[in-house]
């Protein structure tokens, strides 16, 4: 059917590689030709029942009736060929549909993705696990975020490469503390790796807020011989010059706190006291998954 389709099979393939719903404007965007040429394209596919055609106007929208006419469509494109018109759409994408290109970032990265540009499409696919995260969009969250992932072995630079890669562990582990629950084994799992690749670069409050994440792990896993070591480890780290307010924060809140729950009561209300008296509000937590609020809100929850 789409051999015979003639001088319409392109509109076919550019409408294969958008995917199975797509819209008029985004369509036009793509095709070089005048508008009553792409228009007569379009009504002489949806009569021949390619397409399916939903609304009016500018704004219309087109979907394939059957998912295997799109699948054909698709893969009767070279290679090179779709990859070139992967890389058109997610740049015309990201310059004349900047909105979609924010609130979906998504189909941007894939488009990058199918076109081979990695570099291109990792920063997408954190943005897009982000934003999913924050909506706890979990499902989506962990695909966004395991794609780009995959991806990282494409970035040459070492410090950039480690710098993603912590990001993405952090989210994802913060995912899975939201879909699995913190007693969770891909939440250590996560976070280790997460400690691994923090611990190889510059002290930072992004590992505070690994070993943070970690802490609530054993502590929920009842593990309190995991738990005193990593909070020695952590209390050593509130003396760094630079970064040490954020790791003291977390020593009185996930490490000396839960002093209570072994009857050191005492000790469990200094810790959360002097919190609550070194909290700054001005300085924001440098993780947007973690806002420095949670900790002193923590803290009044706990002292109280």
């Amino acid at each position: 059917r789409i051999d015979r389709l003639g001088n319409v099979k392109d509109v076919v393939q550019v409408g294969a590689v958008l995917g199975r719903d797509f819209s008029f404007e985004l369509l036009n965007a793509l095709l070089p030709q005048k508008i009553d040429s792409l228009e007569r394209s379009l009504y002489k596919l949806s009569d021949a029942e390619i397409f399916f055609k939903k609304g009016l106007g500018q704004r219309r929208t087109y979907q394939f009736k059957h998912a295997l006419i799109r699948d054909a469509a698709y893969e009767s494109l070279l290679k090179s060929r779709r990859q070139q018109l992967h890389h058109r759409v997610a740049n015309v994408m990201e310059h004349q549909f900047q909105e979609t290109a924010q609130t979906q970032p998504e189909i941007v990265a894939h488009h990058y993705t199918e076109a081979d540009q990695a570099l291109k499409a990792i920063p997408k696919w954190l943005m897009a696990g982000q934003m999913a995260s924050q909506k706890n969009a979990t499902s989506e969250a962990i695909a966004h975020l395991q794609k780009g992932i995959s991806l990282l072995h494409n970035i040459e630079d070492e410090g950039e490469r480690s710098n993603l890669a912590l990001d993405f562990h952090l989210t994802l582990g913060g995912t899975y503390v939201v879909s699995h629950g913190f007693p969770h084994e891909k939440v250590k799992e996560t976070f280790d790796k997460a400690r691994t690749i923090a611990q190889n670069s510059e002290v930072s409050p992004k590992l505070a807020l690994v070993l943070m994440n970690l802490l609530s792990f054993y502590m929920n896993r009842e593990d309190m011989t995991a738990h005193s070591e990593l909070t020695s480890y952590v209390k050593k780290l509130a003396d760094h010059p630079r970064h040490g307010y954020w790791f003291e924060l977390v020593y009185l809140q996930l490490g000396a706190g839960p002093e209570g729950l072994k009857g050191n009561l005492e000790k469990a209300i200094n810790a959360h006291e002097r919190l609550i008296e070194i909290f700054d509000p001005s300085l924001p937590f440098p993780w947007e998954l973690a806002p420095s609020g949670y900790i002193e809100v923590g803290s009044k929850a706990w002292a109280m």
